[in-house]
């Protein structure tokens, strides 16, 4: 993990850049799905089409497809990423109030 990290903090903005794009893309093609699945069986009962290949099935499906919502589900940890990555950097623009105590 730290040659991870230490290939990440050396590497040029592009290749930042591209890693966390490749990162964020990652979690919203494996992780998101699987987490929207064991939301969606334990709050809505079993997927009406089957089980989670079923499911598997018809959210790459619905990707090649170009469905809207299969698509936010992949991009939304990218654009979560950038929100708050906007967000950080609103905040330290901030001008800083003085402390109570003095």
């Amino acid at each position: 993990m730290r040659k991870l990290i230490e290939y990440y903090r050396t590497g040029s903005l592009l290749r930042r850049e591209g890693l966390l794009l490749a990162g964020a893309l990652l979690v919203g093609v494996t992780l998101v799905p699987a987490a929207v699945y064991a939301v969606g069986n334990a709050a809505l009962g079993r997927y009406a089409h089957g089980g989670v290949w079923s499911f598997a099935g018809d959210y790459f499906a619905g990707l090649f497809r170009l469905q809207e919502a299969n698509w936010l589900a992949v991009l939304g940890p990218w654009v979560m990423l950038l929100i708050a990555r906007g967000l950080v950097v609103a905040f330290r623009r901030l001008p800083r109030q003085a402390s109570l105590n003095e």
